[in-house]
């Protein structure tokens, strides 16, 4: 914003901005600690156990051998990697109390995250008009790839469903609203 802010105000600019990749352990600012603290999330439908299409023999295994050792999970599943680990969630709860609990925390991290990106791309749209800027400015809005937030007791982005190679791509361009 401050190079906006003093540019060479003769001269066409492409400003190329990015954020700190909402991936893993979601890092926030404390100003966020408490967004959603009384919210329940939703879950996705397919957070609960492992469904009959959970990937082929490479990712289920001979026998379903692997499904307790191939990606992240949100649940038990994966005994070495799983969210409720990392937020200390009594692992002595029954499982589905244990993934709920889970979830919960893990999507508020992501949501808390992602609201700093709506903050200060909020705040780089408002620097734009301050500017006179905003309307002559073309912007274009995307990301690497989509990641999986609990769907399938996943977490991650490496993976063929729909959640995790589905970006966003927004363009706003002054002349075609």
């Amino acid at each position: 914003m401050d190079w906006l802010k003093n540019r060479k105000s003769d001269k066409p600019f492409f400003l190329m901005h990015q954020f700190k990749a909402p991936h893993d352990y979601f890092e926030y600012a404390t100003r966020y600690n408490d967004y959603l603290e009384d919210t329940t999330i939703p879950e996705p439908v397919d957070l609960y156990g492992v469904p009959d299409t959970f990937g082929s023999k490479a990712t289920r295994g001979e026998n379903d051998s692997l499904i307790h050792e191939i990606g992240t999970s949100i649940s038990k599943r994966n005994p070495r990697r799983n969210y409720g680990q990392y937020y200390k969630i009594d692992p002595n709860l029954p499982d589905d109390e244990y993934t709920r609990q889970t979830y919960q925390e893990y999507l508020k991290g992501y949501l808390r995250c992602i609201k700093g990106v709506d903050d200060n791309i909020a705040r780089l749209i408002q620097t734009l008009k301050d500017q006179g800027l905003y309307d002559n400015t073309i912007i274009v809005y995307t990301s690497d790839q989509g990641m999986m937030l609990g769907e399938h007791d996943y977490q991650d982005k490496r993976w063929m469903w729909d959640e995790s190679i589905q970006m966003p791509f927004i363009v706003r361009h002054p002349e075609h609203r």
